[in-house]
């Protein structure tokens, strides 16, 4: 058995999300060997739609839900905080 079947029988048993996680996986992966031809390939409106499928499935994460207070996050995630090898950290130089 080659490895192309092995990994369809495996892929076979995946709930159909994690499928497109796999395939978005391999695309990658596909990518990385020729990454110019990844965008040539597509054109504006291929394009379009990968963004805005990309965007829905990000939405559908909820990626914020643990926020219970936004203001109080975005303020927490503006506080000045000392920098690595900044004055006034780690270092006495």
């Amino acid at each position: 058995m080659t490895t192309s079947e092995v990994i369809s029988q495996h892929v076979a048993r995946l709930p159909e999300s994690m499928q497109r996680a796999l395939l978005d996986y391999v695309l990658s992966l596909e990518q990385q060997l020729h990454p110019a031809d990844a965008l040539v390939s597509l054109n504006l409106e291929e394009r379009r739609q990968k963004l805005a499928q990309a965007l829905k499935e990000a939405t559908c994460l909820d990626p914020f839900r643990e926020i219970s207070d936004p203001v109080a996050w975005q303020r927490e995630l503006r506080q000045d905080r000392p920098l690595l090898d900044r004055e006034g950290c780690c270092h006495d130089y």
